[in-house]
């Protein structure tokens, strides 16, 4: 594990602890592999330092570590997009949306496979 700079980041890393704002809002879970939209989101929200696992800049590094995504981490995986929110029935259906588009999404890589 290492502590990057925001600057450092590329997509491809993976968190090694979870990722808050400054109102401890949970913006990312352990485990998450970094986006460009991760990296938005990090920048929008002032966040200056990431840890992160396999920053050594090979390849192997930034692997995923080898757990499938299956209906249960998507669903931890939006509880955390969605945690400040959770109470309002129509964000409840927005996520629960979201919820079936990525598990379509995880459907149709399966089957490439």
């Amino acid at each position: 594990m290492e502590i990057l700079r925001f600057k450092d980041l590329k997509p491809g890393m993976i968190v090694a602890e979870p990722v808050y704002n400054f109102n401890r809002m949970p913006l990312l879970q352990e485990g998450t592999m970094l986006t460009q939209k991760d990296l938005w989101i990090l920048k929008t929200w002032g966040v200056t330092e990431v840890a992160v696992l396999g920053a050594c800049g090979s390849p192997e590094c930034n692997k995923r570590p080898p757990q499938a995504e299956d209906r249960s981490s998507i669903a931890n995986r939006l509880s955390v997009q969605f945690s400040d929110v959770s109470d309002d029935p129509n964000m409840r259906a927005i996520m629960q949306a979201a919820g079936k588009r990525l598990e379509k999404r995880l459907r149709g890589k399966k089957q490439e496979s």
